[in-house]
């Protein structure tokens, strides 16, 4: 049913973050992967399990007092807009961009184009990686984008029927374009290299241990 007072707005987002809530607790964001707990629950319920996915991240992202902040917003702030800040790890940019959707009348895919713009402004001309303060912040950085790429890995590229690998091992041979195959040769280069590198400082930090 469409939400049309701002109550019913914030009683969706509450219904959403329960069910994404509940969700982690039945298949947390570190299952192994092929573990397919995910996909039979989505069977289970009547859900797409990239719609359970989204949910998970939801309630991953928000505890409840940013929850019931969000719920203030919420004839600001729809669930299309939370759909795009779950992408953001960083809660403190969250919230500044959830903000601004307020004090700017975004639409979604306003959003979009500014979380774009904000992120091309961030690599542009090759600026230097911010580095750590101490040894205990870089661990921890360590970590946070550790987890970010996993949680890309298996709920954006790999688990659930609309995923990435999904969507592409359903491809007709007729849309397996030169142009497709170049970028997945790219990304497989890169791939490499990440597994490189994640190896070599596993072995040193293996070490400290």
């Amino acid at each position: 049913m469409k939400a049309v007072t701002s109550d019913q707005k914030a009683q969706r987002l509450r219904a959403y973050h329960a069910i994404g809530s509940v969700v982690a607790e039945v298949v947390p964001g570190r299952a192994s992967y092929g573990d397919d707990r995910l996909s039979k629950l989505a069977e289970a319920i009547g859900y797409k399990a990239a719609a359970l996915t989204k949910l998970r991240a939801f309630a991953s992202c928000y505890n409840q007092q940013d929850l019931s902040q969000l719920c203030k917003l919420a004839d600001h702030v729809s669930w299309s807009h939370v759909q795009l800040l779950l992408s953001i790890s960083d809660k403190s940019k969250r919230t500044t961009l959830q903000q601004s959707i307020v004090n700017n009348g975004w639409s979604k895919e306003q959003l979009r184009q500014a979380m774009k713009a904000k992120s091309t402004d961030r690599h542009a001309g090759g600026r230097p990686l911010s580095r750590p303060t101490d040894p205990e912040a870089g661990l921890r950085q360590i970590d946070e984008e550790s987890e970010r790429w996993i949680r890309l890995c298996r709920e954006i590229w790999m688990e659930g029927g609309s995923s990435l690998i999904a969507t592409l091992d359903s491809l007709p041979v007729t849309r397996r374009t030169d142009k497709l195959r170049k970028q997945a040769l790219s990304s497989i280069q890169k791939l490499r290299a990440l597994k490189k590198e994640c190896g070599i400082l596993q072995r040193k930090l293996e070490k400290l241990a």
